[in-house]
């Protein structure tokens, strides 16, 4: 009923973004925080969630947060009452540091099915989901202005990308390279199977915190499908790549900032 975001390494004394996702409106009035030591936020959400804002079928209330001291320090339990019913959110332990240094952990990204292997009247989900340990995290298709086909430039594709809010609206390139990562995928998606829906997240949203291999992430689809099948046999999704920028504040852009180029796990699908 009540999830929160926020990066799991944070350095001390620098605000961070918090946010608290609510599958249905909360009750007016109702919610309480836990007092941690070392915990401070710029607006305490203690006693009203206001203003709200609706994102994909949940509401979103925002805020900042501060870490006063380092260590492993677990976020403080919310509470929130809907429908006359209180709900208590799950706490996180995130780890401060006077000083962060971002490496090769910060960052892993997965192409995911939701089985092994599928039969023909079947619905096949697929996801290509980013995990990072800091909030803001941008990204840029992995090739070079004369890789694209003649007359086209990134900035073209770019705008295309952004207005358009589905996969459908898209042209070749801009599906492969902007919204995918995924070089010929939008080509090889329509040979071998039907589309049922293929949602774009352009601008981060559905966010959640799991955990990769033992280790705290973010959370974040970057897209996902619904596929049917046209004929028997093992299909495989070739590795998603793009350029990251993950940035360690997402209050000043500037600081500290790291690019990287990353590529998915292939992905392997059977229909049997």
């Amino acid at each position: 009923m009540i999830d929160v975001v926020v990066q799991p390494v944070v350095e001390v004394h620098q605000p961070v973004g918090f946010k608290i996702f609510f599958r249905k409106e909360p009750d007016f009035d109702t919610s309480k925080v836990e007092e941690v030591d070392g915990v401070e936020f710029a607006t305490n959400p203690e006693n009203s969630f206001y203003p709200l804002r609706e994102e994909k079928g949940r509401y979103v209330y925002e805020t900042y947060v501060t870490f006063t001291k380092t260590g492993n320090i677990w976020l403080p339990g919310i509470y929130v009452t809907v429908d006359g019913v209180e709900y208590k959110s799950r706490s996180y332990p995130v780890y401060v540091v006077e000083k962060m240094e971002i490496d090769d952990t910060f960052l892993k990204v997965k192409l995911v099915s939701d089985k092994d292997a599928y039969r023909l009247q079947d619905t096949i989900h697929i996801g290509f989901c980013m995990y990072s340990k800091l909030s803001h995290v941008s990204r840029r298709p992995a090739i070079d202005e004369e890789e694209l086909p003649e007359g086209v430039w990134k900035e073209m594709l770019l705008d295309s990308l952004f207005a358009n809010h589905s996969a459908a609206g898209l042209d070749e390139v801009t599906f492969d390279y902007y919204a995918t990562g995924i070089k010929g995928f939008r080509s090889w998606l329509k040979e071998h199977f039907d589309i049922r829906e293929f949602v774009i997240n352009l601008f981060d949203e559905e966010q959640e915190m799991e955990e990769l291999d033992g280790t705290l992430y973010i959370k974040t689809n970057i897209f996902s499908a619904r596929l049917t099948p046209r004929e028997k046999g093992e299909f495989s999704i070739h590795p998603g790549i793009f350029d990251y920028t993950l940035y360690k504040s997402d209050v000043d852009y500037s600081v500290g900032s790291a690019t990287v180029r990353l590529a998915s796990n292939p992905l392997k699908i059977e229909v049997i």
